[in-house]
């Protein structure tokens, strides 16, 4: 297949809903792309290539002609004018500087699952800003994710990450939905043993693990996840003997892949190489462990099904293989919580349906070639249950001008939601009442940090003082995350229930709360705990 030829697959692994797309328009370079006929593959691969506070490196660039192909590019560099979308592109590798890069959305893709008036009236209650949940969208994802792999034959369950929302009602929601909890903490395990979760739905996964840790796990029989070789003896003489059934977190370090959150197989600090993982599962054998269990999470926020099912082939061949060479029996599969959100629209979802199947497959090989059928498939999925069915609701207080542009200036802060200061990626944002791509901003919270932003070089409708904004995508890792920089009290939670009623879940944080840490005996500044606002 010639280089043009190939064009079509190419763009098509950018994973790029056109539909969601108006245009791109890079004006420092002379480009608009369009959403016509001819046109497409130029737009998706110009959006591909737009970051997330609007910008095209010189590196972003060589990606864009990469996928135009060595043929195009050489055509468009013998030809000036014959390809004007890929001259654009050499044009920013000329100029050796990001160029800023319009992305035109259309709002027929819609970000979250709320109307906006059911929006205002949860700002007009509960004040901003705030994170609203719908009940329906999670209840919605538990279901989809069980009945996808209702096929184990040996029992599927998920252990929802803690880490992505340690908001109690929503874990009593998943444990309702016979799912389990993945817990990395002493705080997360004291608050599932307080929910009256089971120890044989909670599984640790920690990787700096102090003792008192591994025997409150112990204690409550929930499943441990040792991260290292060492681990194993650090708990036989720390704790004494170890559990009939424990999993093993395998590295991945013969795997290629990876991302910037979980990081490249050769620069993460968690799990097992290859080559411990024999004398790993010898300290097992030799402590008393009847089942072991492989553990793995490669990759973080994926939406490539292909990937996912490729590393859970990876895994399940791994498992299969070290049980039979230690002659301990395989109990199960953890897969970790790999499964992605689409937080950008023009980002096409993650198919868990087509995740399960291609799964499936695999584990029938498996099970074909001796493996047992009983062997219980695991996750920990946190981010795809609940992401989708949150929105970070903030007021606009001012409107700016500043050398960077226009600034909307808002009352939430990364302390609210972190994992967007934390990751400087993409959350898409919504005007309540108003439609357009009227005005480029940039959204600031209040934090004396310049990290404290939403967005940049973002498209919105024209906003004015007192419009709220909707930060879509917030259901997940981000609220856990947030800090008491500057002392900006982190927000509370609300969730919309399928009967139309609302209901606190969790409450705004106070200045007692952030006090609270100068109250104990022989504290000189004792008084500082009895603030109140």
């Amino acid at each position: 297949m010639g280089d043009k030829e190939g064009l079509t697959q190419r763009v098509k692994n950018l994973r790029i809903n056109p539909d969601a797309l108006d245009k791109v328009v890079v004006p420092e370079v002379g480009v608009e792309v369009l959403n016509v006929d001819g046109k497409r593959n130029s737009l998706q691969i110009y959006a591909s290539i737009t970051d997330a506070e609007g910008y095209i490196s010189p590196n972003d660039a060589r990606k864009g002609l990469t996928v135009f192909g060595k043929d195009y590019e050489t055509e468009a560099r013998t030809k000036p004018g014959a390809h004007p979308n890929i001259d654009g592109l050499i044009k920013i590798i000329e100029l050796g500087k990001e160029i800023r890069s319009d992305v035109y959305r259309r709002e027929s893709i819609k970000m979250h699952p709320f109307s906006d008036d059911v929006l205002f009236e949860a700002a007009e209650r509960f004040g901003t800003p705030v994170i609203v949940y719908d009940e329906a969208t999670i209840r919605s994802r538990m279901t989809a994710l069980n009945g996808a792999f209702s096929w184990a034959s040996g029992g599927f369950m998920n252990h929802i990450a803690v880490k992505a929302t340690d908001c109690a009602p929503i874990i009593q929601m998943a444990y309702e939905a016979g799912m389990g909890v993945d817990c990395a903490s002493a705080k997360e395990l004291h608050m599932v043993k307080a929910m009256g979760i089971p120890g044989d739905r909670i599984i640790l996964t920690s990787n700096a693990t102090p003792a008192k840790l591994f025997k409150q796990a112990a204690d409550m029989g929930a499943i441990i996840n040792f991260d290292d070789p060492t681990h194993i003896e650090f708990f036989k003489r720390k704790i004494g003997n170890l559990p009939e059934v424990v999993y093993l977190r395998y590295a991945g370090d013969e795997m290629v892949g990876g991302n910037r959150i979980i990081g490249e197989p050769e620069k993460r600090k968690y799990g097992i190489m290859i080559k411990d993982m024999s004398s790993a599962l010898e300290q097992l054998r030799t402590g008393g462990v009847s089942e072991f269990g492989l553990h793995q999470m490669i990759v973080s926020n994926e939406l490539r099904e292909e990937n996912l099912i490729d590393s859970a082939a990876h895994l399940l061949d791994l498992g299969h293989k070290l049980s039979m060479d230690s002659g301990i029996k395989l109990h199960g599969i953890d897969f970790g919580g790999g499964f992605g959100h689409a937080y950008r629209p023009e980002h096409i979802p993650l198919d868990e349906r087509k995740v399960a199947e291609g799964i499936r497959k695999v584990f029938e090989e498996k099970v074909a070639e001796g493996m047992s059928e009983g062997v219980k498939l695991k996750m920990e999925n946190g981010r795809w249950l609940t992401a989708e069915s949150g929105i970070l609701l903030m007021e606009a207080l001012h409107l700016e001008q500043k050398p960077g542009g226009k600034y909307i200036k808002v009352d939430a802060s990364g302390n609210d939601f972190a994992r967007v200061e934390a990751y400087s990626c993409y959350h898409h944002l919504v005007v309540l009442g108003k439609s357009g791509n009227d005005e480029v901003y940039n959204v600031a919270g209040p934090k004396c940090e310049n990290s404290d932003h939403w967005a940049r070089n973002r498209l919105l409708p024209k906003v004015e003082v007192g419009n709220i904004l909707g930060l879509c995508g917030a259901g997940a890792h981000g609220r856990m995350m947030g800090p008491e920089y500057n002392g900006f009290l982190q927000c509370g939670e609300v969730m919309f229930h399928t009967d139309g009623t609302f209901e606190m879940l969790t409450r705004r944080k106070s200045l007692k709360d952030q006090f609270a840490k100068y109250d104990f005996p022989g504290s000189r500044f004792a008084h500082l705990a009895r603030i109140e606002e």
